[in-house]
């Protein structure tokens, strides 16, 4: 194979949007890449990289077969490859479906960010906690999100307002002055007693007044 400078593929001053694949570690540097992958509940997607598909090579025989058809079944866009991961096995083709278009749309808002703003800048950290919190567990069966921080709902707020615009009227913003703990403690109580209340009825059959 014939080597190639960075010369010949780059120019002075082009702008390019890189990933950190592996932290800094001691004197070295950071390194990065041009092979952006963003990771779902169930894939990975590579939105520039149309040869990186596969399954997680922790998948292995029977699974890794059922796997593989499901996601034969995905539409992917054209450019783009997706990776299986372990927690996708067992989900449904609409599962896997829905985590990629939530990919797409992530994607969408990284590369209009790019193009909105010139100059070395954080475009997306995935590793934030409240971003992996809802990447891994919104669904639409979820009708609200309370949080009671208001810099916690300023990033959970952004974040879907990007990638689910549809769905970030229903992340919510608690500021009462009772805390959300206690009221939540609150229910629980309320809840466990009435069950409590259940069980005895049940157990002697006593017919208590409505």
């Amino acid at each position: 194979k014939k080597s190639i400078s960075i010369k010949d593929v780059m120019s002075e001053g082009q702008e390019i949007v890189v990933q950190v694949s592996k932290d800094e570690r001691g004197n070295k540097g950071a390194a990065l890449t041009t092979y952006l992958s963003l990771a779902g509940r169930y894939i990975v997607l590579m939105p520039n990289n149309n040869d990186g598909g596969g399954i997680s090579r922790r998948v292995e025989g029977e699974e890794r077969a059922q796997f593989k058809e499901i996601l034969s079944q995905v539409k992917v866009k054209k450019g783009m490859s997706v990776i299986g991961r372990t927690a996708g096995i067992g989900a449904s083709v609409e599962e896997i479906q829905w985590d990629l278009d939530y990919l797409n749309q992530l994607w969408a808002a990284i590369a209009g960010a790019a193009d909105a703003q010139s100059g070395a800048f954080l475009i997306y950290q995935e590793s934030n906690l409240v971003v992996r919190a809802i990447r891994d567990y919104f669904n639409t069966d979820i009708e609200e999100i309370i949080i009671d921080k208001q810099s916690i709902f300023d990033q959970a707020h952004q974040f879907m307002s990007h990638v689910m615009p549809n769905y970030a009227e229903r992340i919510k913003f608690y500021d009462e002055e009772i805390s959300l703990f206690t009221v939540n403690c609150a229910v629980i109580v309320a809840i466990f007693i009435y069950f409590i209340f259940l069980l005895i009825k049940l157990m002697l059959g006593i017919q208590f007044p409505r």
